[in-house]
């Protein structure tokens, strides 16, 4: 397996970045004891953009937000209706408030740890095909199931193979199921131009400094890759979940893989 990690690093867009994290293995590793606790596979995202009304970071740095305006590859974990958390990649340069929403994933292991968290019982030995549909199937149920939160991972740097120094940070001890490689492309018109980077320059940061818990030298619970060999699959896009009209609500901004039954939602006319 292949890290991405450093793709992020080196300045790709963050629309490209959304359609590209599609296939790839997220894996939560326990901090302290260095065990693999959970993957899965990306099926979902959603792009947020400089300047994007939808955007946490449109009217520029917070408390809440000041994830978004690190470099990329850092995570931004944010938290809705005071229960839900929300796991978003940090793309773009330093400064310029992008992100991808990781909305649903594929569970490739740890089912039992994953399967306790999202229902608060022990995994059955035949788990019904629905839930397991549903076990990260959402950005809530995602995070949920994988026991990603605010307080463990938001400003914590992605790991994964090949950090921005080209040296592998850690390796999973196994990871279930390939990941397809090769990648068509449906008819996704509408899919805004990106727009040029912004920097912090407009705008003061609210807390002095921003208060780092992880480096790229030190990454975080969260790593990402990328399986060289496996299928392939198409990618599909459509306007992002839940945004209020006007709101960036009819940008096509939301990818996923055609067919997966782990989308969160079904894709219009696919």
């Amino acid at each position: 397996m292949s890290g991405v990690r450093q793709s992020f690093v080196t300045g790709k867009n963050t629309v490209d970045v959304a359609r590209e994290l599609l296939g790839c293995i997220l894996v939560f590793t326990d901090f302290l004891s260095g065990k693999v606790r959970c993957s899965g596979r990306i099926v979902e995202t959603e792009a947020y953009l400089a300047d994007d009304p939808a955007s946490h970071s449109f009217n520029g740095p917070t408390k809440r937000n000041e994830a978004m305006f690190l470099e990329a590859g850092f995570i931004y974990v944010y938290r809705i209706y005071g229960v839900h958390n929300c796991v978003n990649i940090v793309t773009g340069s330093a400064g310029s408030g992008e992100a991808v929403l990781l909305r649903a994933l594929e569970p490739l292991s740890g089912m039992e740890y994953m399967w306790q968290n999202r229902f608060n019982i022990p995994c059955p030995e035949n788990p019904p095909k629905e839930k397991v549909r549903r076990l990260a199937s959402g950005p809530g149920n995602l995070c949920r199931a994988m026991g990603i939160t605010v307080e463990g991972c938001n400003k914590t740097f992605l790991g994964g193979d090949g950090g921005a120094d080209g040296t592998p940070h850690r390796t999973p001890e196994s990871l279930q199921g390939g990941t397809p490689d090769s990648i068509g492309t449906e008819d996704c018109a509408g899919t805004p131009t990106h727009p040029p980077d912004r920097s912090l320059t407009p705008h003061s940061n609210p807390s002095g400094s921003f208060s780092i818990s992880a480096t790229p030298q030190n990454p975080g619970p969260l790593s990402l890759y990328k399986p060289e060999e496996g299928g392939s699959f198409n990618i599909v896009c459509g306007t992002r979940i839940g945004l209020a009209p006007g709101k960036g609500d009819k940008e096509n901004l939301r990818f996923g893989i055609k067919n997966s039954p782990f989308l969160s939602r079904s894709f219009p006319n696919v």
